[in-house]
């Protein structure tokens, strides 16, 4: 894999993360 490439993946995972801890804020504890 090439570093642009591996650049834009590691961003798409921060992003998850980040949604995720969105989510896990904004969203009742149930899930």
């Amino acid at each position: 894999m090439d570093t642009i490439g591996l650049e834009v993946h590691w961003s798409s995972l921060k992003n998850q993360g980040y949604k995720k801890k969105a989510m896990a804020l904004l969203l009742p504890k149930e899930l």
